[in-house]
């Protein structure tokens, strides 16, 4: 293990302490590690999110290129397509 300094707000400061009191964690250290295992799972997770976006647009892009796709005109047409979603198979 590598020792570091950090510097903490007092609310950051109270809280690590709050949980090291409370015993669910055994040091401050260990508060700090969890904190950095959430920010790495909520990092991995917004980059699977943004993956999963860009390939929604690109098969949406290639839909468009292939034809694959319906014109709507008006409000009463979006919603007829709209009310046959859950019918198509």
């Amino acid at each position: 293990m590598t020792a570091r300094q950090v510097t903490l707000t007092k609310e950051q400061h109270a809280a690590v302490e709050a949980l090291v009191a409370s015993g669910e964690y055994p040091s401050a250290s260990a508060v700090i590690a969890e904190a950095l295992d959430q920010l790495e799972l909520r990092r991995e997770v917004a980059r699977l999110r943004r993956r999963a976006f860009d390939e929604a647009i690109e098969e949406g892009e290639r839909d468009i290129r292939e034809g694959r796709f319906t014109v709507l005109r008006s409000k009463q047409e979006i919603t007829d397509f709209v009310a046959g979603l859950g019918k198509r198979k």
